[in-house]
């Protein structure tokens, strides 16, 4: 081979060789497909930066900046001095309707990309399979477990049969309505405020024109598929991560999914006063404790099938559901207080979501943006707009922050229990499992 040749003094050096960014654009755009399929499906800024930043130095362009917030991606490519111009992508994704079964596809795809098993053409012919990849279950499957979800919810918050018939009921009448209202391009705390109104004011018409059931319970049965549990863990997560900026906006989006639940309930409230309806309320049938954790995991099996989750992690999501409802009640008492105890029972969730994930070849969200709804405070935020609606400030503000502060020490108990989860994950096994005087030195 020609040695290069070396330029006479004071001579302009020949300008180094471009290199190809045909590749180059190659591996970002891969790249960028897999950021699309995380956003989409509800992985959290941190993780998707991560596989990212993994698959481009896997592919050979280790010189890539990764930026993900809320549902926007960016890479940039800084090549060396002298090799060219920059490039920058930049995609906006729609994560609305999650499926989470494309979501562990896609982080299967990045192990094997990571561990060199799929070269560049093989993986993005794998991600155009995934990105249209059927669902595990058929569309009218779907809508049942979303209605099984909501008569778990229902019986979770303490209702009766009837109860159960009417939130179910209401549901199945919301949806179509919201449907239409999503087609008309309203801003989402609209979408939310009309759909939380709906699912507040139709059990109190039902209950006003002579059905005797446990009202409240109707009402926070609907509401419980509203919350937003999953962008509170998600927003601590990125945070603690490092990822301010994304932490702030999912923190943001969880506070404008919470106004525009509470303006629909307190519209709905409002307007039940105006007309004069005063429901009787009926008391619940006091269930035992074992049917109230047994409703948490089919409230939780029903909303994770309805997006989609895989199916070797259904009995998973629900048992891990109603072992972080045990912690969370069992140790509500009045030397431990309500966050406390939410606090304690969300440590369970993420340590509990990192070793299914790590046991399941999954990821944790799979596990903890569902099963954490069983630690919302659904009752008490209702409770809040009850009283504001009904002329007590003073009691519905010490609800909201009691609700506030649940929702805090339930997103940092999370984050920290998948913390620790992923540093026993990193211990080899067989280490676990000796005793200590048989574990080989430390190197």
């Amino acid at each position: 081979m020609r040695s290069p040749r070396v330029p006479e003094p004071g001579a302009t050096p020949e300008p180094l060789p471009e290199p190809d960014r045909a590749a180059v654009l190659g591996v970002l755009r891969l790249a960028m497909r897999v950021g699309e399929v995380m956003v989409a499906n509800a992985e959290s800024a941190a993780d998707c930066r991560s596989a990212l930043e993994r698959v481009t130095r896997a592919l050979g362009v280790p010189e890539v900046s990764v930026v993900v917030e809320m549902d926007t991606v960016t890479l940039s490519w800084l090549p060396p001095e002298g090799h060219g111009e920059p490039v920058t992508i930049v995609r906006e994704v729609d994560g609305t309707d999650p499926h989470l079964h494309r979501l562990v596809a896609a982080e299967k795809l990045v192990g094997r990309i990571v561990a060199g098993e799929v070269d560049l053409p093989r993986a993005a012919a794998e991600l155009d399979s995934i990105a249209v990849a059927p669902d595990p279950y058929p569309a009218w499957v779907v809508i049942l477990a979303g209605l099984a979800s909501v008569a778990g919810w229902t019986l979770f918050a303490g209702g009766d049969l009837l109860a159960v018939a009417v939130a179910v009921a209401t549901t199945a009448v919301v949806w179509p309505l919201m449907g239409l209202v999503r087609r008309a391009r309203l801003p989402e705390v609209f979408q939310l405020a009309a759909a939380a109104f709906a699912v507040a004011a139709l059990p109190h018409l039902a209950a006003w024109a002579g059905l005797t059931f446990v009202l409240l319970a109707a009402v926070v049965g609907g509401l419980y598929q509203l919350l937003p549990g999953r962008l509170l863990v998600a927003s601590v997560a990125d945070g603690l991560a490092g990822s301010p900026l994304s932490a702030l906006a999912r923190g943001l989006q969880a506070v404008v999914v919470a106004v525009g639940v509470a303006l629909g309930v307190l519209g709905a409230l409002r307007l039940m006063d105006a007309l004069g309806v005063v429901p009787p309320e009926a008391q619940g049938p006091g269930f035992p404790w074992w049917a109230s954790m047994l409703a948490a995991g089919v409230a939780v099996v029903g909303l994770a099938v309805s997006r989609q989750i895989p199916v070797a992690t259904i009995v998973p999501v629900g048992v891990l559901a109603m072992v972080v409802w045990a912690v969370g009640r069992g140790t509500t008492t009045e030397a431990w207080r309500q966050e406390i105890a939410a606090g304690l029972g969300a440590l369970v969730l993420g340590f509990g979501g990192q070793l299914l994930a790590r046991a399941q070849h999954t990821v944790p969200v799979l596990y903890t943006g569902t099963a954490v709804l069983v630690l919302v405070p659904g009752t008490i935020l209702y409770g809040a707009m009850f009283s504001f609606a009904s002329g007590d400030p003073s009691r519905g503000g010490e609800l909201t922050a009691l609700a506030v502060a649940i929702s805090v020490a339930i997103a940092a108990g999370t984050t920290l229990g998948v913390a620790l989860g992923r540093i026993l994950s990193r211990v080899p096994r067989a280490v676990r499992l000796l005793p200590a005087s048989a574990r080989p030195p430390a190197s």
